[in-house]
């Protein structure tokens, strides 16, 4: 009897350690789950009821289940309901033609996808984002970007970066006066934080510029090769790093409430060109100057380089 209880307890202190392990387990992948993106504006057209939204005009339709801004300016234009969905019988230009949607809970960026429900053309779409604005406008200015076409019908897609903003408006019009119709529109922004834009490297002459797309962005750079963190160098447009030898440049872009960029990394073959006076015996010869690999090189004349019972007539010049 006192070895079957032996077993039992071995049976379930065996067992309370594998629940354990499963519970370490769980926690364990529970740390890695990544990010979902979210919804935050989603239509489906083609269960409208067909009807015309506005014929040379403006209104808001608050048709269910989404309200949208719809402008038609100039006579016979119209925006309608059919059953290919959202219609437009003339194209978006300088923004007097298109639907508008207010979005809110935007973090960082969004991506609209819209889906085409023609079979035979392979329509297009223009957009223009105003982000930071509540309230639609009967004139928000000129198409921005041309969604690429879908082929035969399908989806455009369009990535809009926002940065700070968390509300804006969506304009959406037809890139051609043919009657093009969207059979509907979602548009998701990433959970958790958004992500600084990876800066670019570029170099002029021997002097570098670092760049990032999200604005405000802090930058921080290395010339040695190293990976950069918070404590390196501070990036300063206002007074750019030189390089005077071939150097490795990498950069990250750091912002409140966002997660860090991922490292730039930019490789520049620097020459220098040095000037020699010769035995001069008075004057001093200019300075040595440094120039990236495909650079156009500038060679310095004589300021007061001089020697005596000589004549400058130019340089001897060598690899």
């Amino acid at each position: 009897m006192k070895e079957k209880t032996k077993q039992l307890q071995s049976f379930w202190q065996h067992m309370l350690r594998l629940r354990a392990a499963l519970l370490l387990l769980i926690s364990f992948v529970g740390i890695n789950t990544a990010w979902a993106d979210t919804e935050i504006f989603s239509a489906d057209f083609t269960s409208w009821s067909n009807q015309t939204l506005v014929t040379n005009g403006e209104t808001t339709v608050t048709t269910t289940p989404e309200e949208l801004f719809v402008r038609a300016s100039g006579s016979s234009k119209t925006v309608s309901i059919t059953d290919n969905g959202l219609t437009f019988n003339s194209n978006m230009a300088s923004g007097n033609y298109f639907a508008a949607i207010k979005l809110t809970g935007i973090n960082g960026s969004i991506d609209v996808s819209i889906s085409h429900t023609y079979s035979n053309k392979k329509p297009t779409f223009r957009y223009f984002f105003v982000a930071g604005a509540t309230n639609y406008s009967s004139s928000p200015g000129s198409y921005s970007t041309t969604t690429a076409p879908a082929s035969n019908g399908g989806n455009s897609t369009a990535h809009i970066d926002v940065t700070s903003e968390t509300v804006g408006v969506l304009y959406i019009g037809a890139a051609s006066s043919s009657y093009y119709s969207i059979g509907g529109i979602t548009v998701t922004t990433p959970s958790g934080s958004p992500t600084c834009a990876t800066p670019s490297i570029s170099c002029t002459g021997n002097t570098v510029t670092i760049t990032s797309d999200t604005d405000g962005a802090s930058i921080y750079y290395t010339t040695d090769g190293s990976t950069p963190t918070t404590s390196s160098t501070l990036y300063d447009s206002s007074n750019k790093p030189t390089l005077t030898a071939s150097a490795t440049v990498k950069a990250i872009a750091t912002k409140a409430s966002y997660d860090n960029s991922s490292v730039a990394s930019q490789a520049f073959t620097i020459y220098s060109v040095s000037y020699n006076g010769n035995y001069n015996t008075g004057g001093t010869a200019p300075a040595t100057s440094y120039y990236v690999a495909g650079s156009d090189v500038t060679v310095l004349g004589n300021t007061d380089l001089a020697k005596t019972y000589h004549t400058f007539v130019g340089w001897n010049t060598s690899a």
